[in-house]
């Protein structure tokens, strides 16, 4: 399964998550926390998934990219 990730603005919540035949898309508020998506993450993304969101998120708050 792969794992595509867009920063996406106007979105209501921290977090979605569209499940796919070749994959997860998550689609993640530029406004939102990284807690905040971990929290959702929880709830919609299986471990090895959560890993993965975890890893790109650490990577993007090293670069200081708010848009991903």
């Amino acid at each position: 399964m792969d794992l595509d990730i867009h920063v996406t603005s106007g979105m209501s919540t921290p977090l979605s998550v569209v499940r796919r035949a070749v994959g997860v898309l998550v689609l993640i508020s530029p406004e939102a926390e990284p807690d905040a998506v971990m929290i959702d993450a929880r709830r919609m993304l299986s471990p090895r998934e959560r890993m993965l969101l975890r890893i790109w998120l650490e990577g993007r708050s090293q670069r200081g990219d708010a848009r991903g």
